[in-house]
């Protein structure tokens, strides 16, 4: 397995677990993860490569997985928001979810609309991943050395 693949599963899992209780509470903040998680994974990344070049790849490669994971994340919260607000005593606002004895159709359409959202929020989560994770690698990345000079004997 590569370097920025593992660094990506490793730094997106454990972005996906914060993303997960961040975007239960509050949908909207997941991008926010993305951005800071794709920028730690391209920081990691752009210390070990060896140009400036290589290391936006990785990075964006492994930002790009960090994105997947919190897309995933993203749809989980998304629908265990939807599951808690559904059970809770009715409240007076604009959100009314439908009653534990409404039609399948219309509990159906409630869920998909969870998952629909948190789809939507995750490839936002994906792309914002991926462009930190170039940036801070491409930034952090040392300069290649210049070649040695050429000996004449």
């Amino acid at each position: 397995m590569s370097k920025p693949l593992k660094l990506g599963l490793f730094v997106g899992a454990i972005a996906a677990v914060i993303n997960l209780c961040v975007s239960f509470l509050l949908g909207f903040c997941g991008p926010a993860v993305a951005l800071a998680a794709g920028a730690i994974v391209g920081y990691l990344i752009g210390h070990t490569a060896f140009d400036k070049s290589q290391a936006a790849r990785e990075g964006a490669l492994s930002g790009a997985v960090v994105g997947l994971l919190l897309l995933v994340s993203q749809i989980l919260a998304g629908v265990s928001a939807l599951t808690v607000a559904r059970y809770l005593p009715a409240q007076n606002g604009w959100f009314h979810p439908p009653a534990p004895s409404a039609p399948p159709s219309e509990v159906t359409l409630y869920y998909l609309g969870g998952i629909g959202a948190g789809a939507c929020f995750g490839l936002i989560d994906i792309a914002l991943a991926a462009l930190s994770g170039f940036f801070a690698a491409h930034f952090s990345a040392q300069d290649a050395p210049p070649p040695p000079p050429p000996v004449f004997e």
